[in-house]
């Protein structure tokens, strides 16, 4: 159905356009006719799309805008008095910057650390050794770190870019149990 509209709309646009008579119109008149049939000419070529690496190459020409970096600090954690570095089981740590909040469970499993985290708002992804990723629809994220060291991830959204640092950096300066 689309397609016969289509092909009639071709037929009278082809038809106008092969009895327009420029005869006795004006300089301006004249110069719009033939300025219409070169644009329906181009319209109709066929067009190409070019090559993923060429769009890439050329989207890796604009720059990316600008982000607001914010650095989180800890507010609270549920670990008590023994800290990070002797942590035996779970525990979870809230960061904020400015009105963004992420929340982070440490778990040890299988002589790593699975990191499960939610940051506030949708449109997250989160960052961490060079890859990202994309958070899911209520920003919630994983990840695996070796050491609770090496747990720092970037949570980006917009123009902010949150900092977070690893666990053991953060309970270098934490608040205390509870907040």
């Amino acid at each position: 159905m689309k397609k016969d509209r289509q092909e009639e709309i071709e037929r009278s646009v082809d038809a106008a356009l092969e009895g327009a008579s420029t005869d006795g119109l004006p300089a301006e008149g004249r110069q719009a006719v033939h300025e219409f049939r070169r644009i329906v000419k181009v319209l109709r070529m066929p067009s190409l799309e070019a090559p993923e690496s060429v769009r890439n190459a050329a989207k890796s020409l604009i720059p990316a805008p600008e982000r607001r970096v914010l650095f989180a600090r800890l507010v609270s954690s549920t670990l008590q008095t023994e800290g990070v570095r002797s942590a035996q089981g779970s525990f979870q740590m809230v960061f904020e910057a400015g009105e963004h909040r992420a929340r982070l469970l440490y778990s040890p499993e299988r002589g790593e650390w699975r990191v499960t985290g939610k940051v506030d708002g949708p449109g997250w992804t989160f960052e961490r050794k060079g890859s990202a990723r994309t958070c899911d629809a209520e920003g919630r994220f994983e990840f695996r770190a070796a050491s609770l060291g090496d747990s720092a991830i970037v949570l980006a959204a917009g123009d902010v870019e949150l900092r977070v640092p690893s666990a053991e950096e953060a309970s270098e300066h934490e608040p205390g149990p509870g907040g």
